[in-house]
């Protein structure tokens, strides 16, 4: 009866806290060694080999540390700015990098919106030629504006190529 009493079955023993105070240090080494082979949580992703690395095939369940970092360092991923693809000189990206021409085609973006509605409710012809002249000649205007806006702005690119980089630049396209 005496050993039953030894036992107490809500503290661990000390080899219980041994293998625990192991697993916690391998962890902490584990998370380590990722920081260290991505180079710092925020600096790039981890290649494939050197996850292979940090790989533990014993495990069960997902290391919620490795996680928590490549959660860190895809949240901190550099911002694209299309901007850094302009050319240096030329007065394509001077209007291109303005904050004036940026905000304009915000503004014109809006009023077309604004335009649609309005033509949908006074304009009852279905073929545009056919319309009156006031739907033609404006409908024109935001033509020419958005043409202008996508030359601009392709002009801008130090090659045609980059271009394609900038997806905002390749779905406004799409739409002109």
């Amino acid at each position: 009866s005496s050993d039953l009493d030894d036992d107490d079955d809500d503290e661990p023993d000390e080899a219980s806290n041994g293998r625990l105070e192991r697993l916690r240090k391998q962890k902490s080494q584990r998370f380590a060694n990722v920081l260290q082979n991505t180079g710092g949580p925020l600096t790039r992703q981890a290649s494939v080999e050197e996850r292979r690395q940090t790989f533990n095939p014993k495990m069960i369940f997902a290391d919620a540390d490795l996680m928590e970092a490549q959660l860190r360092m895809s949240l901190h991923s550099p911002e694209f700015d299309a901007t850094r693809l302009y050319k240096d000189t030329g007065i394509a990206q001077a209007i291109a990098r303005s904050s004036k021409f940026e905000y304009l085609s915000l503004f014109v973006v809006g009023l077309n919106s604004l335009w649609i509605a309005i033509e949908m409710d006074n304009n009852k012809e279905e073929l545009f030629f056919e319309a009156e002249p006031q739907f033609i000649i404006i409908e024109n205007l935001f033509c020419v504006f958005f043409l202008a806006d996508i030359l601009i702005r392709g002009c801008a690119f130090k090659d045609w190529r980059s271009s394609f980089k900038d997806k905002s630049f390749v779905f406004d396209s799409s739409l002109v």
